[in-house]
């Protein structure tokens, strides 16, 4: 796993709707155990 960068606020990419989830597969798996590896490690 790896750890990924962490944005902050007041980053402009904050201010931006995500796209809504439609697949949850493998990929999207390793990048939520990614987030919470980031998070834990924060």
């Amino acid at each position: 796993m790896s750890r990924l960068q962490i944005v902050t606020w007041p980053n402009p990419v904050l201010d931006s709707p995500a796209d809504p989830v439609t697949k949850f597969d493998a990929d999207l798996k390793k990048l939520v155990n990614n987030m919470f590896e980031t998070m834990y490690a924060a």
